[in-house]
């Protein structure tokens, strides 16, 4: 690049740099006609791409009119990077060949980056008689949280990065988590969380332990339980046709033979559980004492009417 002195033909008094423009402009080019191809091409503080040279940018910006400058980028430039936001004043101090400096000063704002919220939890299935593990994994880039807020969607709040919470009935939350950094800015994220409900257990007894035809059995259901609620419903089903409800029933069977019993019990939350077990009826037993008062009845008549005939006979 070179200079030349420009005359009062010109619209500015001053020196101008440029570099050569292709092969139209060269060195032996007219300050002039370097000039006017240049304000044709460049605008006052706009890059332009040109052949071999990058980038030229015409620079009025550091208040030194009416001298105008072509250079070829990269511009001189510094870098700084703030330890916190605020608002701060940047001077820029520049000097020419001659000893001569300017200077100005500008305010920068520099902004705070706002912290990220995010969160995991243990189990990942959780029922309603697990205590839930919650987790923060936030994170601040530009400085620390200083306040972790935990809303559980069922009316009950927590602080601190990692806390503890069980529900008290299965059903769908949504568990909300606010954080706030040190410059006092705030991120929120809110995760659906299903907690399940545990299904209740069935079982019974029966006596007596041997049972017969046509006699009455009991049928015990109060050995069933719902760890995490109450149950509302005993159904029985005895495999022979009939149906029974309730914690305790009474069944007869017409016939012997070995019978699967069904029973389903129904909890608070509509869950259900069931047991099968099968019994084994046997024929009713006869009474010895009858038979055998039968047997002395049927010997005293025969007795009877072999007196009366040799009664006869006599006769």
């Amino acid at each position: 690049s070179y200079s030349k002195d420009i005359n009062s033909n010109y619209p500015f008094s001053g020196s101008y740099f440029f570099h050569p423009f292709w092969e139209k402009i060269d060195e032996n080019a007219s300050i002039k006609e370097a000039y006017e191809y240049a304000c044709s091409y460049v605008q006052p503080g706009e890059n332009k791409n040109v052949s071999e040279i990058q980038h030229l940018q015409l620079v009025d910006r550091w208040n030194i009119a009416p001298n105008y400058t072509f250079l070829p980028l990269p511009l001189p430039a510094v870098s700084h990077r703030y330890i916190d936001n605020g608002t701060y004043n940047v001077t820029l101090t520049v000097w020419d060949n001659n000893g001569n400096n300017a200077t100005i000063t500008k305010p920068i704002k520099v902004w705070n980056v706002p912290p990220v919220a995010n969160f995991t939890w243990q189990p990942a299935n959780p029922t309603d008689l697990d205590t839930v593990q919650f987790t923060s994994t936030s994170y601040d880039s530009d400085g620390v949280i200083v306040n972790y807020t935990w809303q559980f969607g069922d009316n009950t709040t927590a602080y601190g990065m990692n806390v503890t919470h069980l529900f008290a009935n299965d059903g769908t939350y949504n568990v909300t988590l606010v954080i706030t950094d040190d410059d006092g800015a705030t991120a929120t994220i809110t995760k659906s969380i299903v907690i399940s409900n545990i299904k209740p257990k069935a079982l019974f007894t029966f006596s007596p332990k041997h049972p017969q035809e046509k006699k009455k059995i009991k049928f015990d259901a109060s050995m069933s339980y719902d760890r995490d609620g109450n149950i509302v419903n005993y159904t029985w089903h005895f495999d022979d046709g009939t149906t029974a409800y309730g914690i305790v029933v009474y069944h007869k069977f017409a016939k012997k033979g070995v019978y699967d019993i069904n029973l389903t019990v129904t909890d608070d939350d509509g869950a259900t559980n069931s047991i099968i077990s099968a019994i084994e009826v046997k024929e009713k037993e006869k009474t010895p004492g009858f038979e055998f008062a039968i047997i002395i009845l049927a010997i005293a008549m025969l007795a009877i009417m072999r007196k009366r005939r040799i009664g006869i006979w006599r006769m």
